[in-house]
């Protein structure tokens, strides 16, 4: 069947042992992330979890912090309206809200 006749162990030529160290750097050994994304933009567990899964509100340090009174500025403007016995004053907003447009 075999047209090559088989070679005697003594014939074949001497096989040295291979190293099993591979030359230069290591390899990096390649993780699964635990938080990996099911859709993009669209994480497995929120950012919330995942603080609480680390336990990073244990290693954050908090000093005392000194409180800082913010100035605010009016957030309404009165204004004089109508003359005579029909006036008044009307409280008109410094920053108008954003008018809401439905579809």
């Amino acid at each position: 069947m075999d047209s090559k006749p088989a070679k005697a162990k003594e014939q074949l030529a001497p096989v040295g042992k291979r190293s099993t160290r591979v030359k230069g750097p290591a390899p990096k050994k390649v993780g699964r992330p635990r938080n990996y994304a099911l859709v993009p933009g669209l994480m497995r567990f929120s950012k919330a979890r995942m603080y609480q899964r680390k336990a990073l509100y244990k290693r954050i340090k908090h000093g005392e912090r000194p409180a800082l009174k913010k100035t605010r500025s009016p957030r309404f403007i009165k204004k004089d309206v109508g003359s005579g016995n029909a006036k008044g004053v009307r409280n008109v907003r410094v920053k108008k809200h954003p008018k809401i447009v439905h579809p």
